[in-house]
C-alpha cells in the first residue's frame, strides 16, 4: 500500500471516531439535561410539583391533584424556573388571592429557595395579589410521608402541618 491510501484510511477511521465521540457526548449531555436534580413543590391548591435540571430549567412536571391538572406539563417543560412561577400564577391566580402560598424547595443549591421565593413575590407584587409566600426547605421523613398519603397532601403541606 502506498502512504496516500494509507492516509486516507486513517483519515477515515479518525472521521469516524471523531462523529462517534460527538454522537455519545451529545446522549450524555441530552441525558444530563433531562436528570431532575432539584424538586419545587408548591401548594396553593392546587399543588404541584416542579422537577429542575442543573440549569434550573423545568424538566417534569407533576399534578399532585384534580385542581393542578389545569397546568399541562407542555406549558412549563424547558422553561427557566422565574418563567414557569410567572405560568402558574397566571393560570392560578383566581386560586392565589388571599390564600397562602407554600412552597417546599429540594435542592443541592441553596440559593434556589431565595431565588424562587423573590421571583413568586415579583409576580403577586407585579399582579397586585395580596398572598403569604411561605418558602421552606424539608426533609421528607416518613411520618411526613404517611401524613401526606393519608391526608390526599403534598408531602410539604404534611411536613407544614406537623410543624
Amino acid at each position: 500500500m502506498n502512504k496516500k491510501k494509507i492516509l486516507i484510511i486513517v483519515g477515515i477511521v479518525l472521521g469516524i471516531l471523531l462523529i462517534g465521540m460527538g454522537v455519545t457526548y451529545g446522549i450524555h449531555l441530552n441525558k444530563e439535561n433531562k436528570k431532575v436534580y432539584s424538586v419545587i413543590t408548591i401548594d396553593i391548591n392546587p399543588s404541584l410539583e416542579l422537577g429542575l435540571n442543573k440549569k434550573d430549567k423545568v424538566v417534569e412536571v407533576k399534578a399532585l391533584n384534580e385542581d393542578a391538572k389545569v397546568i399541562k406539563e407542555e406549558d412549563l417543560k424547558g422553561k427557566e424556573i422565574d418563567k414557569a412561577i410567572d405560568i402558574v400564577v397566571d393560570k392560578l391566580e383566581d386560586k392565589i388571592k388571599d390564600n397562602t402560598i407554600l412552597i417546599n424547595v429540594e435542592s443541592e443549591n441553596k440559593e434556589l429557595n431565595k431565588k424562587v421565593e423573590k421571583e413568586v413575590k415579583e409576580v403577586l407584587e407585579e399582579k397586585k395579589i395580596e398572598s403569604e409566600v411561605i418558602v421552606q426547605s424539608i426533609e421528607v421523613t416518613e411520618e411526613i410521608k404517611r401524613v401526606a398519603e393519608e391526608n390526599n397532601i403534598s408531602e410539604s403541606k404534611a411536613s407544614y402541618v406537623l410543624e
